[in-house]
């Protein structure tokens, strides 16, 4: 899998993990998600330690991977280049995966910084990510570009967009303010 940066050192956590044993709250949660995906990730485990929140990021985000009415490809291809652009190792590791198997090439992944005058990406791609990017950067679309988003997607896949940039940029902020490290297996 290619690394979105390559060579960096692993993210050392600020906090340990947390162990399950230590708040019945917090490991009855880790069940839930344990049940449902099979595994518990460091991300889990470190937001754990605020259990409701935890609950609510895991549940937005099994809600953007099962319930929006966007294209699970588009999805992936906007929560790579909102990692890509937050620097966020871990989402880019977790979601690389997903991308390919939900229809991304390894070669548009590696084209996101240059999507835009790249013929690997549809009208529709290429309006998403200039949107997501404006989401990203902290900018406020372009006109222009509000107007290419409105031609291929309906007033809720804009709103589903805008929430799931910004739920991956929160949790991108997330991961690095708690030095969430990739999981050594997965």
């Amino acid at each position: 899998m290619t690394a979105l940066n390559p060579g960096a050192p692993p993210a050392r956590p600020r906090l340990p993990l947390l162990d399950e044993s230590a708040d019945p709250v917090a490991a009855r949660i880790l069940d839930e998600i344990r049940g449902r995906t099979g595994r518990i990730l460091n991300l889990h485990r470190m937001m754990a330690y605020a259990p409701g929140l935890m609950k609510a990021s895991y549940d937005t985000a099994m809600v953007i991977r099962h319930d929006l009415t966007l294209p699970r490809k588009l999805v992936e291809l906007a929560i790579m280049r909102t990692a890509q652009l937050a620097g966020s190792d871990y989402e880019w590791h977790q979601h690389y995966p997903m991308a390919l198997a939900n229809g991304l090439t390894a070669e548009q992944i590696a084209a996101l910084g240059t999507a835009q005058g790249s013929p690997l990406f549809s009208a529709a791609e290429k309006a998403a990510l200039a949107w997501c990017e404006a989401t990203v950067m902290a900018t406020d679309p372009a006109p222009d570009d509000f107007a290419r988003l409105q031609q291929h997607f309906t007033p809720r896949q804009i709103v589903e967009m805008a929430m799931l940039v910004a739920e991956y940029l929160a949790t991108a902020r997330v991961i690095r303010a708690l030095g969430i490290p990739i999981e050594t297996t997965t």
